[in-house]
């Protein structure tokens, strides 16, 4: 993942990069990244758009062969178990923060989006390397 941050980083993308090779420490990896000041994910009109921006800078210069051997990610394997885990976490975290969700409306359409996943992983469509978190600089 840092040789393909710093690679992409390389090519003028407004990504992240480690500051550092990775250090193997106690058989785990360590990698140092450097603190970006920025303001906060709040989800506003400009912010999506330079995601998408983002996203889309990242998908033009990743390679359908996974180049850089990252690991991957079977976007067609969520389940009803996944769905209703996740947004018990959300909803958790929305309490938390005072905020109430109507969380059975919510999974009623995930689940009907994620029934999609046959009709969609039929169509055989392309698939890029990409990092699974992305943070758009703005």
């Amino acid at each position: 993942m840092a040789a393909y941050l710093t690679a992409l980083h390389r090519q003028g993308v407004d990504v992240v990069a480690p500051t550092a090779c990775p250090q193997e420490i106690a058989g785990s990896m360590w990698v140092v990244y450097p603190f970006v000041a920025g303001e906060k994910y709040a989800g506003r009109d400009e912010q999506i758009i330079a995601a998408g921006r983002l996203l889309g800078r990242i998908h033009a210069l990743s390679s359908a062969d996974n180049n850089a051997g990252l690991a991957v990610y079977d976007e067609y394997a969520l389940t009803e178990y996944d769905i209703s885990a996740d947004l018990d976490e959300i909803a958790s975290h929305a309490a938390s923060q005072g905020l109430t969700l109507d969380i059975e409306a919510l999974k009623t359409r995930m689940l009907q989006i994620a029934g999609r996943q046959t009709a969609l992983s039929a169509r055989d469509l392309p698939c890029v390397e990409r990092p699974m978190t992305l943070k758009p600089i703005i």
